[in-house]
C-alpha cells in the first residue's frame, strides 16, 4: 500500500516537539533577559540559531535512509575494505572528546567545549550519545549473539572508552547518559533485570571509590543540602524554594523573584526546570510533563512497531536517553537526584543539546515513516 510522505508523517511527535523548543525559547528568555540588559535576546538568539542548525540536520536525517547512516559501507583502500559509517561517526565522537581531554575549554569547573570561532563553543559529549547509539544499533543488529559474553564485551567497550573520557572532563550526567543507553538496549533484547541492576550496582560503586572528596560531597549532598548551605546545598535550597513557591498557577512569566534576582545558579541551563515551576506554577510544570510524557509515548510506540532490528534499536535508544535527560534534571531539581549537570532536552539554554535531541527525533520520525513502502510526490 502506498501512502504519500505526509499522509505517514507523524504529525503529533512533530508537533509535541515544536512545543518543546517553544516552550525552551520563553522560559530562556525569562531566565536571562535581566543577566545583559543591553542585549536581553542574546540567549534566546543563540538558541534560535541553533534550531535553525539543528533544523536544517533533522531535515537531512529524514530524508536519508536511516539504515544507510548505520550499515552504509565506504570504501577504504579499494573494494577490499570497508567500513560501516555508523562506526565511523563513532569513530569522529571519539577523536572530538579526546582534543576537549588535549584543548578543550574550560568553565565552571569542567573542561567539556570545543571552540568554533564566531560561533561559540560545542560540546562534543553530546554528539557522542548519538554516535555511541548508532555504534551500538550497528553492532547489536548485525550479530546473531548480541548477548554472548564475547558481544557484551565488545559493546561494552565501544560505551566505555567515550564514557571515560567523558567522565574525565568531568560529566558525570553524561556518563549515566551513555550507560543507560547501553544497559538500555541490552533489556530491550533480552537481558535479564536482575543481571543489569546488579552492573549498575557495581558500576557505581566502583565509580564512586575512585572519585574525589569533593566530588562524592557534591554527589550526596542532596540527602542533606543543609550540611552545607551556602557551599555545595545551595544550589538545592535555591531550586526547592522556587519550586515551591511556584504553587499551582506560578508568579507569572518574568516574575520569580528567585529566578530574576538569581538566587538559582545556571537557572538557564542545569536549573531551567525551576523557572517553568516558579513562573507558571504547578500548571506549567506539568504541562511540560505531559509533553515530555507525550514524546516518549510516541518514541516507545515507534520502538514497539517497528519490525527491523535496527529501527528497534535506534528508536528505544533514543527513548531511553531522553528519558534520563529528563528524569535526572527535574529530579535535581525537586531532591530527587544528584546535581549531575545534564541538560533538560528543548529546553535548556544550549546549542549543542538543541541539535543532538532534534536529530534523535528526526531519526525517530525517519524510522516510522520507512517502515512502509511510501509515494512520494
Amino acid at each position: 500500500m502506498y501512502r504519500r510522505w505526509y499522509a505517514k508523517m507523524n504529525w503529533p511527535l512533530l508537533s509535541v516537539t515544536l512545543l518543546l523548543i517553544v516552550f525552551g525559547l520563553i522560559v530562556i528568555y525569562s531566565a536571562t533577559f535581566r543577566d545583559n540588559p543591553s542585549s536581553p535576546f542574546a540567549d534566546v538568539g543563540r538558541q534560535t540559531l541553533a534550531f535553525f542548525v539543528g533544523l536544517t540536520l533533522a531535515f537531512l536525517i529524514f530524508w536519508t535512509d536511516y539504515k544507510r547512516l548505520c550499515t552504509f559501507r565506504i570504501p577504504i583502500g579499494g573494494s577490499s575494505f570497508s567500513i560501516r559509517l555508523g562506526y565511523v561517526l563513532y569513530g569522529v565522537a571519539v577523536f572530538l572528546l579526546l582534543l576537549v581531554w588535549k584543548k578543550g575549554h574550560s568553565a565552571l569547573g569542567a573542561q567539556r567545549w570545543i571552540r568554533v570561532g564566531p560561533l561559540g563553543t560545542f560540546e562534543p559529549s553530546e554528539f557522542a550519545k548519538l554516535a555511541v547509539l548508532l555504534a551500538l544499533a550497528t553492532f547489536f543488529s548485525e550479530n546473531r549473539e548480541p548477548l554472548s559474553p564475547k558481544s557484551l564485551f565488545i559493546s561494552g567497550m565501544i560505551t566505555g572508552v567515550p564514557l571515560l573520557l567523558v567522565l574525565t572532563q568531568p560529566d558525570l550526567g553524561t556518563s549515566i547518559v551513555l550507560a543507560a543507553i547501553w544497559l538500555g538496549l541490552l533489556f530491550f533484547l533480552g537481558m535479564n533485570p536482575l543481571l543489569i541492576l546488579t552492573s549498575v550496582v557495581v558500576a557505581g560503586s566502583a565509580v564512586f571509590r575512585v572519585m574525589k572528596d569533593y566530588q562524592r560531597e557534591r554527589l550526596l549532598i542532596f540527602l542533606d543540602p543543609n550540611k552545607d548551605p551556602r557551599g555545595w546545598g545551595w544550589n538545592i535550597i535555591q531550586s526547592l524554594i522556587a519550586v515551591g513557591s511556584g504553587r499551582f498557577a506560578g508568579k507569572g512569566l518574568f516574575a520569580g523573584t528567585q529566578i530574576q534576582l538569581r538566587f538559582v545558579p545556571e537557572h538557564s541551563t542545569d536549573f531551567i526546570f525551576t523557572v517553568a515551576a516558579e513562573e507558571l506554577g504547578f500548571v506549567g510544570g506539568f504541562l511540560l510533563l505531559i509533553l515530555f510524557f507525550s514524546l516518549l509515548w510516541f518514541g516507545s510506540k515507534i520502538a514497539l512497531e517497528t519490525e527491523d532490528r535496527l529501527g528497534k534499536l535506534l528508536a528505544a535508544g533514543i527513548v531511553v536517553m531522553i528519558f534520563f535527560h529528563v528524569f535526572i534534571n527535574i529530579g535535581m531539581t525537586m531532591r530527587i537526584m544528584p546535581i549531575t549537570g545534564i541538560p533538560l532536552p528543548f529546553i535548556s539554554s544550549g546549542g549543542s543539546s538543541l541539535i543532538t535531541n532534534m536529530v534523535a527525533i528526526a531519526l525517530l520520525l525517519n524510522i516510522e515513516y520507512r517502515r512502509d513502502r511510501i509515494l512520494l510526490g
